[in-house]
This record gives structure tokens, sequence and C-alpha cells, in this order.
């Protein structure tokens, strides 16, 4: 009885109301519980968990096991994708699977234009040790 009072008193018109924006940042979050079954204390893989690419270090074997890595981010994937559809997986985990395979395989095309780029510059300087 009070509820529906103090319902008829309040004076709600479309201008007294106001609706405040939220935003939500998925770098800063950390959960705090495990959000699915299989997901532990280890949370599942975020964009920081990928190697970053060392313009000195970028060798032919470097980018092997970068495409390796892709492989294996891949398969990750897959069976997030096949967890979410069982009902095990939370689709926050299937973005962040995509999400890591596609952080991956950037990594991978800075890691080649690197390669192709110190490539370049060392032919460059055998080619300009022949001239002089």
């Amino acid at each position: 009885m009070a509820f529906q009072k103090n319902a008829q008193q309040a004076n709600i018109s479309p201008k007294d109301t106001k609706i405040t924006s939220l935003s939500y940042s998925f770098a800063n979050s950390q959960p705090q519980q495990p959000t699915s079954l299989n997901s532990t204390n280890n949370q599942h893989l975020s964009a920081k968990s990928t190697v970053p690419v060392i313009s000195l270090a970028v060798t032919k074997e470097e980018i092997a096991l970068r495409e390796e890595q892709i492989k294996i981010a891949q398969e990750h994937k897959r069976s997030i994708e096949l967890g979410n559809q069982a009902g095990i997986r939370t689709y926050e985990e299937k973005l962040m699977a995509e999400y890591f395979v596609l952080s991956n395989k950037i990594r991978l095309l800075q890691a080649k234009q690197l390669l192709q780029l110190k490539q370049q510059q060392k032919e460059n300087k055998n080619s300009l040790a022949k001239i002089q």
C-alpha cells in the first residue's frame, strides 16, 4: 500500500530522467572468480600473453615458431568455440581466444616485415661494398 502511494506521488517526467553512460574496459578488468568449469586460476589468453617482436632477434626460426604458435592458438580457439556451444565456456572466452589468434597473426606479420627489412639492409650493404 505504501509503495503504491509513493509511486503515485513520484513526479517522473522525461525531462528529469537522466541516463548515465557506462563504459567497460576489458584491458583493465580482472575477474575475481572463474567464469567456467575449465578456467581456474590461470585466466585465459590475453593480449599481453603474445610475445613482442624484437627487431634484433628476428630470424627464420622465430618466424617458424610464431607460425606454430598461431596453429596452437587456432586449436585453442576451436576448443573454446566447442566449449561455448556445449555451454561450458563463455562468449567472452571465445572473444579472447579469437583476439589471441589475431594478435599472434599481427605479431607474425610484424616479424616477417622486420626480417625482410633486415635482409634488404644486408643486401644494400653488400651492394655498396661491391661498388666501393
